[in-house]
């Protein structure tokens, strides 16, 4: 966790709205990620799965265009 409710654990308060995670960039780890969202009914508003951008291909394509 980073970001704004990470600061209000160090004690100091901070109003947020939103939760900041950092997940390490490997496939299994993503994907997990990306599970544990849809268990908990959080959807992306992209119109791509997070699980692809571990695919490096994929990635510089997105990245060129």
């Amino acid at each position: 966790m980073c970001g704004g409710l990470a600061v209000n654990i160090y004690g100091i308060p901070r109003m947020t709205a939103d939760i900041d995670l950092i997940v390490e960039f490997e496939k299994e780890n993503i994907i997990r990620f990306e599970n544990a969202l849809k268990i908990i009914s959080y959807t992306s508003n992209l119109p791509i799965s997070i699980s692809q951008m571990v695919d490096a291909e994929i990635r510089n394509k997105y990245i060129k265009e």
